[in-house]
């Protein structure tokens, strides 16, 4: 099997999909921190990790930490939330240093994200592009509530409930977005050519978004297949479309991962092993306090034999990246 690569810039710095999960930021920038629980364990995977020793590696940092957390505490005009200050303020600080995907989540949070995984959602069926202060609709899913009110690719959302979406950044339209899944809401939308906005009040309901959201032959003997993000059903969902555009009779595929921010890297693996030879290496990682671990192709595999061409850009990531660089080597 041949494959080529594409990377393509786009114009939109974020999808949001109204109504599942899994993917980008779970509709409140945090989906990334899911896939340290995806990824593949080892016994070693449980290991301790290892002890610092405040005394000479933290020591002057955590003593003008406390120092000025204490001063906090005492001058404060108001009683200061402690939990809040730790858990929302020192602790994310902390993290965004590493990294921009990398979020804290305490236990009530990650059980709540993984029952979020777990169940099916209410939603509104739409995909959309967000902007700092911009949403602009990409897609309505058939038969959804946005699909039914009238809504439009290439519309742009300007309000929820009154709540103007120029004001806020993209942390904040998440946020909102995800809160206006649990309940009905009035939007505001503008649409090109038409002279005023227009309203829609929309109500959520349980929403069926495959990840594997368009597939059709491109032309005769190549096919085209867009993966929006990685759950637990997506491996299974490829398949299924592979099958559908006659996989056996394909002479090639364009796999779309433009955009797709990645979720459980255990569908990524099965989906590789589908392209892959039986045996071969997909994975390999390694962490300061976690042994060696490895992902092979099943010795039992069945690969396709058609070359492929993957398309990838900057908002490629996790899962995705893992594919892409195993069909790359």
């Amino acid at each position: 099997m041949q494959t080529a690569f594409l990377f393509e810039e786009t114009w939109a710095r974020d999808n949001i999909r109204l109504t599942r999960p899994a993917t980008l930021l779970l509709l409140s920038l945090a989906i990334c921190a899911r896939l340290a629980a995806q990824t593949p364990q080892t016994k070693d995977a449980k290991r301790p990790l290892p002890q610092l020793d405040p005394a000479t590696e933290l020591g002057p940092a955590l003593r003008r930490f406390v120092d000025v957390f204490s001063v906090v505490q005492r001058e404060a005009a108001d009683q200061p939330q402690v939990d809040k200050m730790i858990y929302e303020g020192a602790i994310p600080s902390m993290l965004r240093q590493l990294d921009p995907h990398t979020q804290f989540f305490d236990p009530a949070q990650f059980d709540q994200l993984k029952r979020m995984e777990e169940s099916e959602q209410k939603g509104f069926g739409s995909i959309v592009s967000v902007l700092p202060g911009q949403v602009i609709f990409l897609q309505t899913l058939p038969g959804t509530p946005s699909n039914k009110a009238g809504i439009q690719a290439g519309d742009e959302l300007l309000a929820v409930n009154n709540i103007a979406i120029r004001a806020l950044d993209v942390e904040q339209i998440g946020q909102l977005l995800t809160e206006a899944r649990q309940q009905k809401i009035s939007i505001y939308v503008r649409r090109r050519g038409s002279p005023k906005p227009l309203q829609f009040t929309l109500t959520p309901e349980l929403v069926d978004a495959p990840s594997v959201d368009r597939a059709f032959p491109l032309a005769p003997g190549v096919g085209y297949i867009r993966v929006s993000s990685w759950d637990v059903q997506t491996a299974a969902q490829l398949r299924s479309a592979l099958d559908k555009l006659g996989a056996a009779q394909l002479r090639g595929l364009v796999l779309d991962l433009r955009n797709n921010p990645g979720g459980v890297v255990k569908s990524a693996l099965d989906a590789a092993a589908m392209f892959l030879q039986p045996g071969q290496r997909i994975l390999t990682a390694k962490g300061r306090a976690t042994e060696l671990q490895v992902a092979d192709v099943p010795k039992n595999a069945k690969p396709y034999s058609f070359q492929m061409a993957v398309l990838i850009n900057e908002k490629t990531a996790s899962a995705s990246e893992i594919l892409a660089g195993a069909l790359q080597d």
